[in-house]
């Protein structure tokens, strides 16, 4: 049975769905625009992590990486700064010892994101009156999965620059590296898989 929030969502669907396609257009000529900015901060994260896994696998610590993994926050909704987690792991996955990440908060969709959260809030107040913050909240858990649609397009468009930067090259890696897009301790989809060069 379809409780308020479900209602609610459903009355906006159709708008979500053909305002998502002029959201596209608009993301594309930012990063477009903003390409160079974009890739910079995404580069300066990853090598952070790819060094200090350089330093584990020295010291021991870490074996041969087999999973590049982007993974959405769930919680971070909640901080009004939603953002991405992203780690390495050898073959052990979620059962190594040693977690090593940084984190990735897409800065240049924040306006976007806020825009559309004021404008689904102004067609759902006269429909349904009173609205509460944790209705908001469901349908903001709902939405952002087109945001993360749109992060899992750029960094599976990314996904040979991550693989060419000058500290993953000095990571020990296994020959067949995956890079996996997904939520937080879930199973991830894979974005980019392929024999590298070592």
């Amino acid at each position: 049975m379809k409780n308020r929030v479900d209602d609610m969502y459903e009355s906006l669907r159709a708008q979500i769905e053909e305002n998502f396609l002029l959201i596209c257009e608009e993301i594309q000529k930012i990063y477009s625009n903003e390409y160079q900015k974009i890739w910079m901060e995404i580069a300066s994260k990853l090598t952070e992590l790819f060094l200090a896994t350089v330093t584990l696998q020295q010291n021991k610590k870490k074996g041969e990486i087999k999973y590049i993994y982007i993974q959405y926050l769930h919680s971070s909704l909640n901080t009004g700064k939603w953002g991405y987690r992203i780690e390495v792991f050898d073959e052990k996955f979620y059962l190594s010892k040693e977690e090593i990440c940084v984190y990735y908060y897409p800065e240049f969709l924040y306006q976007l994101w806020e825009k559309d959260l004021m404008l689904w809030n102004q067609k759902l107040r006269p429909m349904y009156p009173r609205i509460q913050e944790y209705e908001m909240e469901k349908i903001k858990t709902e939405y952002i999965e087109y945001y993360n649609l749109i992060c899992r397009t750029l960094f599976k468009d990314l996904a040979i620059l991550i693989l060419n930067l000058s500290a993953w090259k000095q990571v020990k890696r296994e020959k067949k590296v995956t890079i996996l897009f997904g939520g937080y301790m879930e199973k991830g989809i894979i974005i980019h898989s392929n024999e590298i060069d070592m």
